[in-house]
């Protein structure tokens, strides 16, 4: 249900019912703990997600399926190490669809996104040849995303419609396309129609932070404000967890809440010590006037370490383009980022050059 509608508490109740159902005699509990763990990933309590895998993995049942969740953990972890070697492990028994999603995500993480499309295509040929939906559809939608990394945003927005063609309530799909039709296409109404009518059967978040961005791009700033500090006033609710600690971050930032900014960005690195969640602080650092220690957290955990364009985006704000070869570096590829970004993020990028 959770996946279906993005309702929060459908996924609090899944989480209350597996932790019944864990407490409950059976002959193998792995399966509750994988789902149990899952729903911990969603939630971004992957420190708790971690421990039940393990829990899983003691019981010795189903141990390809926990090791796999683990490849899932620790990439969220940023755990790089433990994430190689049991990827290369699994390489080594059986090279299954399973396997190739990971393989590919691991690709993505370090930048070979040719690598990433052509192992997701070569689970979804997998998918459509064992008649798998699930797989299926989901492959649609990842590669929906990875070709809009690449630029190829025809093929993306294909993928996108038969993703649809399988669930016409996939809101994830939806957004995609209304990704296009904003940052491609420049068509923001269109764009806010296809957002407007997802949000009829989804309570993501997502949707409302994409129409909030598409009205800044149309100039309805006070719009965008409000809708913003609506969505934060929900997502602070102990239900959401961690899941929009970024979101979170921007706007105490914003809205002159350091403390609270700071607060959250130190137990984001507390819980899983990657490059956003270095970010966040180092957006802190900046709203306090600290470029020194900015720029040093940056180039010891942001730098060679992420090929995510927000991320990039925000770190040569605040270092001089033309003494540093890797800034440079950096900014060509943004140049080259457009759609990723979006108009108003590429704008401003522009704004500062």
């Amino acid at each position: 249900l959770f996946k279906l509608t993005a309702r929060i508490n459908h996924l609090k109740k899944a989480e209350e019912l597996l932790e019944k159902v864990r407490l409950t005699p059976m002959p193998d509990h792995a399966p509750v703990l994988r789902q149990l763990a899952r729903v911990y990933i969603s939630q971004h309590r992957f420190c708790e997600a971690l421990d039940v895998a393990m829990q899983a993995l003691e019981t010795g049942s189903g141990m390809r399926e926990t090791q796999l969740l683990l490849c899932d953990i620790y990439a969220e972890l940023g755990f790089a190490a433990e994430e190689n070697y049991l990827l290369h492990q699994l390489a080594r028994e059986q090279e299954d669809a399973h396997l190739k999603i990971r393989l590919a995500k691991w690709a993505d993480g370090i930048g070979r996104l040719d690598q990433t499309i052509e192992l997701m295509e070569e689970v979804k040929q997998k998918a459509i040849s064992t008649r798998q939906e699930s797989l299926l559809n989901w492959s649609y939608t990842n590669l929906g995303d990875f070709y809009g990394h690449a630029g190829e945003i025809d093929k993306a927005a294909a993928h996108y419609l038969k993703a649809l063609e399988i669930n016409p309530a996939d809101w994830y799909a939806v957004k995609g396309l209304a990704w296009i039709l904003y940052s491609h296409e420049e068509k923001p109404t269109e764009a806010l129609s296809l957002l407007e009518a997802a949000s009829q059967w989804s309570d993501d978040p997502g949707i409302e932070l994409l129409q909030a961005e598409i009205w800044m791009f149309m100039g309805a700033t006070e719009l965008a404000l409000k809708k913003h500090a609506e969505i934060a006033m929900r997502v602070q609710s102990p239900e959401y967890g961690r899941m929009y600690s970024e979101f979170l971050c921007d706007f105490f930032l914003d809205n002159d809440q350091p403390e609270k900014a700071l607060e959250l960005a130190s137990e984001e690195i507390r819980q899983r010590a990657v490059p956003s969640s270095f970010a966040m602080l180092i957006d802190v650092y900046l709203s306090q006037g600290d470029t020194l220690q900015a720029r040093r957290m940056s180039q010891d955990h942001i730098w060679h370490q992420t090929f995510e364009p927000k991320l990039l985006l925000k770190q040569v704000s605040f270092f001089s383009v033309t003494d540093l070869s890797y800034i440079q570096d950096i900014k060509a590829e943004l140049s080259e980022a457009r759609f990723e970004l979006g108009p108003v993020r590429y704008a401003a990028m522009l704004g500062k050059y």
